[in-house]
């Protein structure tokens, strides 16, 4: 599972989530003007929730391993500029 999320373009990865759930949020807004019954928009409130939850998670574990990828990186660097072997 790493390996696909290094392969994955992040960029894109975040924009597709928060898209997601920004049209989700929208719809949320749009059905409380409008005079649905109240265990649907529930629903909906629910729906909405879960997905922004999701995408907090999500938004997490890739730039988790971003970070962890960029301190390999810099731990590489220093390692090898001041003459110290890898381990």
């Amino acid at each position: 599972m790493m390996l696909n999320l290094k392969t994955i373009n992040k960029k894109r990865a975040l924009t597709v989530i928060w898209s997601v759930v920004a049209i989700g949020w929208v719809i949320m807004v749009a059905s409380l003007f409008v005079s649905l019954e109240k265990p649907i928009a529930v629903t909906i409130v629910a729906v909405v929730a879960i997905l922004t939850e999701i995408a907090i998670w999500l938004t997490a574990l890739l730039l988790g391993v971003a970070l962890v990828d960029a301190r390999k990186a810099i731990w590489q660097r220093l390692t090898q500029w001041r003459g110290v072997p890898n381990q």
